[in-house]
């Protein structure tokens, strides 16, 4: 057996659930199966006397067996009837003369039988006390120094996943390389990777239990800071269209004067182009920023040009609420959607392909195999969280000479930045227009519920429409306010007005017509699920109600926020608590409250739902370690450390892990 070996070595039979889980989940050889970290893994402690035991403490003991009773649990029988026991265990202490109770609470026969059988036991478990005696409940009986559990892929359970591991042969582990040079590791103060491996495995010694964690989330790092170096030099490689003449009345096309942040945004787009590669550059900024007419004014300066340009959308409503704008600059603008009929899809295809359709939105469908340009300058793409770190890469491929402008009005927080985005320039517009009011929000309560329902009566008379948004469709849960029993709520209370709704089943047309309906002020209230998060501009709409905001993220919550007060008028947003929800959720709400920054609210959001996958995959284990933002400038500092010294060994690992050609020149 070698690293490169197919999982099947490992298994009797290529039938077993396990195998099946393994390979359904991309496991395919024993290199990848080590790289399937554990959940959890605890060191158990050496044996000890009874008199050392601790409250609250791990302990770990070896005694002879005393008593054994057991008292069968009638009410709480298992799959065929198995008739399930309390059982009670006295133990003696093999060091001294103390006894200590052991307790299994609904156990099987088995353990019972196995207890009898036995006049010496091994166990360990969390120690206890009932009035005032320790005891354990519910030991573990082994004589292993670690207990270690790992995650369930599919049908094939932790347990079963532990046991497979446990058969890869010690010449296996031992082929592992070391891809980290040795003075960074001297550097460092960390362990071969090897040795790191079976250690977090439970294999070896666990002496330096925290040295291996450390570099197990170093070498994650490190491959991964890698990846983003390699494609930003990649794309610097390769050359783009020159733009060098602006367009004089550039501005002009725009009814008002742009921020300082939109101006020095602008600015860095028209550096980036005049470099001779492709750009790649976040334009982030919160929502109603006016990062829209930044996309305007770049279009424009590709337009003039005579290149095409692409806008890339998350959803049909977003592609018409761009189309609405752009076509009204760019007359040759066109839009493309998964819903357009087939005929008008070939000859928007044909347009593309010949080069008489120059500004062209759309969905998904952009992405398609069949799509080819005849001159494709620039590529937009807008909500960029809506799409995944695959679709950017996509477009890397098969643009590889085309300008690209990510636009986010979900702000990155720092540790993002420095993982999945670390290979784009940042622009961030962080001031919003003058004409841009505040949104007042406010947390509804039972106490002030009545006094919400009268302010929002008032502003319906008043001729303003409003948002009430729900997190399910239909749901048994009868504590979730869901879509249907909503609205039968709403008639009752506001039945003068025109309640409709709004989800993801309805069909294309289905949600244009209504969207087009509230729009044109025939709808009061409109009744939704979060497919309103983006793309909908709708400048009457002055208040949202959210029911439930606590099954909604902090994120989710302030793009949400973003729908109302888009013109004019005073834009109000109300989250509806109305039932008892843990402090944590109040506290979370009350962020919302309290601030409109959606740069710090993005912060606390990440803090609150945790790192997450930060490397833009699912990986097995990726959730074993916690970001750490040290470590990551540490491999930063050392990558480029490596460069100057040692670059070679860097090609080489490149080579290895990720059979990438060229990567000489390259680097």
């Amino acid at each position: 057996m070698n690293l490169n070996s197919p999982l099947e070595v490992l298994f009797s039979s290529r039938k077993t659930k396990t195998y099946q889980a393994l390979k359904d989940a991309g496991v395919d050889i024993l290199e990848q199966l080590i790289y399937v970290f554990p959940k959890r893994l605890d060191w158990i402690p050496d044996a000890k006397s009874f008199a050392d035991l601790e409250e609250n403490a791990i302990f770990k003991g070896r005694g002879i067996i005393k008593d054994v009773k057991s008292v069968p649990q009638y009410y709480s029988k298992r799959r065929g009837k198995t008739l399930l026991k309390n059982l009670t265990v006295i133990v003696e202490d093999l060091e001294s003369d103390s006894l200590l109770t052991l307790r299994w609470f609904n156990s099987y026969p088995q353990l019972e039988k196995k207890l009898l059988d036995l006049e010496e036991i091994t166990f360990f478990g969390k120690v206890g006390k009932y009035k005032g005696k320790f005891q354990i409940i519910n030991p573990t009986l082994s004589e292993d120094h670690v207990k270690i559990d790992y995650p369930d892929i599919g049908e094939a359970k932790g347990f079963q996943i532990k046991k497979v591991i446990q058969k890869i042969p010690q010449s296996v582990w031992d082929e592992i390389k070391e891809s980290i040079p040795s003075y960074i590791l001297k550097k460092r103060q960390l362990p071969d990777l090897s040795e790191s491996l079976q250690m977090i495995h439970g294999l070896i010694d666990y002496a330096d239990q925290q040295k291996a964690f450390e570099r197990l989330q170093y070498e994650q790092y490190f491959n991964h800071q890698l990846k983003i170096i390699l494609r930003k030099k990649m794309r610097t490689k390769n050359k783009a269209p020159l733009l060098k003449n602006i367009p004089n009345d550039l501005f002009k096309i725009l009814p008002f004067e742009l921020t300082e942040d939109q101006f020095v945004s602008i600015n860095d787009i028209i550096k980036d182009i005049g470099l001779g590669y492709p750009m790649m550059r976040l334009l982030q900024g919160d929502v109603g920023c006016g990062k829209t007419a930044i996309a305007l004014l770049a279009t424009k300066i590709f337009f003039e040009s005579n290149f095409q340009i692409a806008i890339l959308c998350p959803t049909e409503a977003l592609a018409n609420q761009h189309f609405e704008e752009f076509e009204h600059y760019f007359k040759k603008a066109k839009i493309l959607l998964g819903s357009t009929p087939a005929q008008e899809k070939r000859e928007i295809y044909e347009g593309i392909s010949v080069g008489t359709i120059k500004v062209i939105v759309g969905t998904h469908s952009l992405l398609q195999e069949g799509i080819e340009f005849k001159n494709l300058g620039l590529f937009i793409i807008d909500e960029q969280h809506k799409f995944g770190v695959e679709q950017r890469n996509y477009l890397l491929r098969k643009y590889p000479r085309t300008h690209s402008l990510i636009m986010s009005a979900t702000p990155i927080p720092r540790s993002l930045k420095l993982t999945q985005f670390g290979d784009l320039e940042i622009s961030t517009i962080k001031t919003l227009p003058s004409f841009k009011k505040p949104i007042q929000s406010r947390i509804v309560t039972q106490k002030n519920f009545s006094k919400f329902l009268g302010f929002v009566h008032k502003k319906l008379e008043q001729g303003e429409q409003a948002f009430f948004v729900v997190p399910k469709i239909d749901d048994e849960d009868s504590s979730l306010n869901n879509l249907e029993v909503t609205i039968q709520r709403l008639n009752k209370i506001f039945s003068q007005f025109n309640i409709q709704s709004l989800h993801g089943r309805m069909l294309a047309d289905e949600k244009v017509k209504i969207i087009n309906q509230f729009k044109n002020k025939k709808i009061d209230i409109l009744v939704s699920t979060t497919v309103i998060e983006v793309g909908i501009n709708i400048p009457n709409a002055t208040l949202m109600a959210v029911l439930n905001p606590e099954r909604f993220g902090l994120s989710t919550l302030h793009q949400l926020r973003g729908r109302v007060g888009r013109g004019q008028l005073q834009g109000y947003f109300f989250l509806i608590q109305e039932n008892n929800i843990s402090d944590d959720s109040k506290a979370r709400l009350k962020i919302l409250e309290e601030h409109s920054d959606g740069f710090l609210i993005a912060e606390k959001d990440l803090e609150i739902r945790g790192q997450g996958d930060l490397f833009g995959t699912n990986q097995s284990g990726s959730t074993f370690f916690e970001f750490d933002i040290n470590t990551l400038h540490q491999v930063q500092e050392d990558i480029e450390e490596i460069l100057e010294k040692d670059k070679d060994l860097l090609v080489q690992k490149l080579k290895e892990n990720y059979q990438m050609k060229q990567i000489s020149s390259t680097l």
